[in-house]
This record gives structure tokens, C-alpha cells and sequence, in this order.
């Protein structure tokens, strides 16, 4: 394989990650919106009220305190997850960049 060939590849690797990168990041963040929509809903009714989580096909009940404490230790790991997933896309990003530089 050639250095242009190689080069090419890697180019070709990189757009794709970004890609993906990407379309993870945007799936996570139309979850965590979710999780607020839950969590507002929740904070609404107040706590000690009935509430059901779907497990695979089983309904679970719980407190909504406790659902809603579950629910803002899943935001906190989901908005770990987000910085992380930026953070890569930021170098991706910029890995890009600087190998269209080189090829310009």
C-alpha cells in the first residue's frame, strides 16, 4: 500500500469515527432530555407517590423519590459520558483538520 493509499485510509477512519462520534452523542443527549422531561414530571407530583419503570417486558414499582434520586445519578453519568464523547470528537475533529492541511 502506498503512503497516499495509507493516508487516504486513515483520513477515511478518521471522518468515519467523527461520524459516529457524532451520531452517539446525539442519541445520548436526546436521552438525557428525556430523563429531564421524567424528572420534572416527577418533581411535580412530589414524593411518596406510586411509580412504574419498565424493565424488558415487566413493570417495576417504586417511590418516586427514590425514582427520581435514580434518575439524577443516571443525568450525572450520562453528562460523563457527554464530556468524554466531546472531548473525542474535539480531537477527531481536529485530527482532521490538520491531515486536509497536509494534504492541501
Amino acid at each position: 500500500m502506498s503512503e497516499a493509499e495509507e493516508r487516504r485510509k486513515l483520513y477515511q477512519n478518521a471522518r468515519q469515527e467523527y461520524s459516529s462520534l457524532v451520531g452517539k452523542i446525539t442519541e445520548i443527549e436526546s436521552e438525557r432530555k428525556e430523563h429531564v422531561i421524567v424528572l420534572e414530571t416527577l418533581k411535580k407530583i412530589g414524593p411518596g407517590r406510586r411509580c412504574w419503570k419498565s424493565v424488558g417486558e415487566t413493570l417495576v414499582e417504586k417511590d418516586s423519590s427514590e425514582t427520581m434520586t435514580t434518575l439524577e445519578q443516571q443525568m450525572r453519568n450520562i453528562d460523563q459520558i457527554l464530556e468524554v464523547l466531546s472531548k473525542k470528537l474535539k480531537e477527531t475533529e481536529h485530527q482532521i483538520k490538520q491531515m486536509e492541511s497536509e494534504i492541501n
